[in-house]
């Protein structure tokens, strides 16, 4: 048996990348990992990158890049191990699971109330009417 500490890092990695197909389908390929594209959509463009030389940003990018290179090989090796079927695993992803539906209601349900007047925040009192 793995330890729980592991089993967290390997849950954070395996998260990472089973979200990452689908929120990659675009952009240019920068690497491929055993058949896995890594795209330019891992690259956040921001100020602080647009101010930077084209020789710091590419350092930048090549660090970004290297890093979901390796986030991707040890996803790899973690599977490869069987590592995916441990009990602690499939217990804390399934707990992960249970958080982020959790959180994605309560963000609809937010939205919800904001849509409808009697649950709308009066601007000049800042209290909701009721």
């Amino acid at each position: 048996m793995i330890t729980h500490r592991l089993a967290s890092a390997i849950a954070v990695i395996l998260a990472l990348f089973t979200i990452a197909p689908a929120t990659q389908a675009a952009g240019k390929i920068l690497a491929t990992v055993n058949g896995v594209e890594i795209r330019e959509d891992i690259i956040q463009m921001t100020q602080q990158l647009e101010q930077m030389t084209d020789e710091k940003r590419k350092q930048y990018t090549d660090n970004i890049v290297a890093s979901a290179i390796n986030q991707e090989l040890l996803y790899q090796a973690a599977v490869a191990k069987e590592l995916d079927k441990d009990p602690g695993y499939l217990v804390e992803l399934e707990n992960k699971r249970m958080i982020q539906q959790n959180r994605e209601s309560a963000m609809l349900v937010n939205l919800y109330e904001r849509s409808i007047p009697e649950f709308s925040t009066d601007g000049d009192s800042g209290s909701t009417k009721g």
